[in-house]
């Protein structure tokens, strides 16, 4: 019993002052989780109605580098979203690049050089799904986390080759 005590005294559990990313600054601009909803990344289930609401409050700061969409309605009547992450530059285009994806999937009428043209020209498209399996709570708050960081994340290399070699959809429900 005190061997489990000494080894419990021991454990170093993470506190809410701990680095996001070691070593990453953050621009004070893009709100984090606990400001909008008021607990951290891990610290508590967030409910759905707030997971949209951080998604909102993600668009509203960064609207040159965001798109959010509603595109539908869970069975209980909750909005399902995605949010399009990109550079700013990339986010003028959208509407370009959106129609150029759906010229490249009918690529029927289109000729080789065009085909070449496209995939040359357009950016890649990661989709991140999160929460296909409903009682899987953990892909929510990871959405968050990694939308939070891509919009946040100041100097950052890794996140700025992201964002402007490609665009980002983030499905967090």
């Amino acid at each position: 019993m005190l061997g489990s005590l000494l080894f419990a005294a021991l454990i170093q559990v993470p506190t809410p002052d701990q680095e996001f990313v070691p070593g990453t600054q953050y621009d004070p601009g893009i709100p984090t989780l606990e400001e909008v909803v008021g607990h951290d990344f891990g610290e508590e289930v967030t409910h759905p109605d707030d997971v949209v609401r951080y998604f909102e409050a993600l668009a509203d700061a960064a609207p040159d580098r965001t798109h959010l969409v509603r595109y539908a309605e869970s069975w209980e009547g909750r909005p399902l979203i995605v949010m399009v992450v990109g550079s700013a530059e990339r986010m003028t285009n959208l509407d370009a690049v959106k129609a150029d994806l759906a010229r490249l999937a009918a690529v029927r009428g289109l000729s080789d050089s065009e085909v070449d043209e496209l995939i040359g020209r357009l950016p890649v498209v990661t989709a991140l799904m999160h929460g296909v399996h409903g009682n899987e709570i953990s892909s929510s708050g990871a959405a968050m986390a990694e939308a939070y960081h891509l919009l946040a994340a100041q100097n950052d290399p890794a996140v700025d080759a992201i964002l402007n070699e490609s665009l980002v959809i983030i499905d967090p429900v």
